[in-house]
């Protein structure tokens, strides 16, 4: 465990210092995304009760935590397995696992900025926002499981512009249809029934029920399988990496 946590948080490193010349602007252009989708929902007339303003808030906050490390370590991912840099981090002491939880480690200390901005709006616009012991750990949770289908789609993709289009692909499908962004009762049942297994509706609930503070029991044991689902895939695809050089 202790080297585990050494060889993440040296991957985490490295990986920091590579992303870290365009944080600032990232930091500038996510919240922005929030504010987007809240005007756009309001010139379609769906923001008229409450409730539905607050599934566009926390819909789209969901999108703006999860669509910067998704992309990025998907097209990232998929751009090193191609280009053949994998290499530098087979030739380090490191094991795929650990390779693949710097990564996310990086990502995730890169979007916490942006959720406080984000927390930030939503309290200025009026929202039940509560700063609560849950509300981490339901961030940590959305950025995993989203992140890990990002690993698996840069890991399956055979090159960048499949890479794209499944990663947009996805992105379109989850927030347009699941009850992400949109309540459930404005969508057909049927809809709602496909897409209620989806890690972004999944990540969204948790997030919902703990900026309300309302985290109960049922949603607990939901966000755990979502965990040791979403964990179970970064380790398979973890694992999936080409790791072209192996050390001896």
């Amino acid at each position: 465990m202790i080297r585990y946590a050494r060889n993440t948080y040296f991957i985490a490193c490295l990986r920091g210092n590579e992303i870290r010349r365009g944080l600032y602007f990232r930091w500038l252009v996510s919240p922005l995304f929030m504010v987007g989708f809240l005007v756009l929902f309001g010139l379609l007339g769906l923001l008229g009760d409450q409730r539905a303003i607050f599934y566009a808030f926390t819909g789209s906050m969901t999108l703006t935590l999860i669509s910067g490390p998704f992309q990025i370590l998907s097209q990232d991912i998929a751009f090193l397995k191609i280009r053949g840099g994998l290499d530098y981090y087979a030739l380090q002491p490191i094991s795929l696992l650990e390779l693949a939880s710097g990564f996310l480690l990086a990502e995730f200390g890169a979007t916490l900025p942006i959720a406080g901005v984000a927390l930030l709006v939503g309290y200025l616009l009026g929202m039940p926002v509560q700063i609560n012991v849950w509300l981490l750990p339901a961030l940590l949770l959305a950025h995993i499981a989203l992140s890990a289908v990002g690993l698996a789609i840069g890991v399956l993709s055979p090159n960048m512009r499949i890479q794209n289009l499944l990663s947009q692909l996805y992105l379109y499908i989850v927030f347009l249809f699941a009850p992400v962004m949109i309540p459930p009762e404005r969508l057909p049942l049927w809809l709602v029934q496909i897409m209620r297994y989806s890690p972004a509706h999944q990540a969204a609930d948790f997030l919902r029920a703990s900026i309300q503070g309302q985290v109960t029991p049922d949603s607990l044991i939901q966000a755990g399988m979502l965990a040791v689902g979403s964990l179970g895939l970064l380790i398979l695809f973890g694992y999936s990496l080409p790791w072209r050089r192996r050390r001896t």
